[in-house]
């Protein structure tokens, strides 16, 4: 059980590892972001917010259709 947990875990982090923590390549996107004006900050911390929202009430909302859609 374990090692279907942990495999692709580890699969998945050594592309992650090489595509953002090599040579502290993430310090170079949050230089970028930090040169961005505060309404462009503001567009994003709104889309974010919205996404969260969003993705809460689909979670309610398949938890509402499983009760009232699913096998009685």
């Amino acid at each position: 059980m374990l090692i279907l947990i942990f495999c692709p875990a580890g699969v998945c982090y050594i592309p992650l590892y090489k595509a953002l923590y090599a040579n502290d390549r993430y310090l170079k996107y949050f230089r970028k972001f930090e040169k961005e004006d505060e309404r462009w900050h503001k567009k994003w911390s709104r889309i974010t917010t919205l996404f969260c929202i969003g993705a809460v009430l689909s979670f309610i909302g398949g938890i509402f259709a499983m009760i009232l859609l699913g096998p009685h």
